[in-house]
């Protein structure tokens, strides 16, 4: 499966947040796609997560499932 294509999902699933402050990364290495969340909150720390997408050979989801999936994380 092309890492490409999963962010393309991801980016086209995403509703951008609006917040100050608030930033997204995408980097892809090895068979996966990493996106990462950070926030400099009221205080200038700076806070986040990060989301790994790593698709299977054995997994039947589509690149479109995974962006989905990813973007889908961000909406909580």
């Amino acid at each position: 499966m092309n890492i490409t294509e999963i962010q393309q999902a991801f980016d086209a699933a995403y509703t951008q947040d609006p917040r100050d402050g608030l930033t997204i990364q995408h980097a892809s290495e090895e068979g996966q796609l990493r996106i990462e969340v950070r926030h400099k909150d009221a205080d200038g720390e700076l806070r986040g997560f990060d989301v790994v997408v790593m698709p299977t050979d054995a997994d039947e989801r589509t690149a479109q499932d995974y962006g989905q999936a990813a973007a889908q994380v961000y909406e909580v």
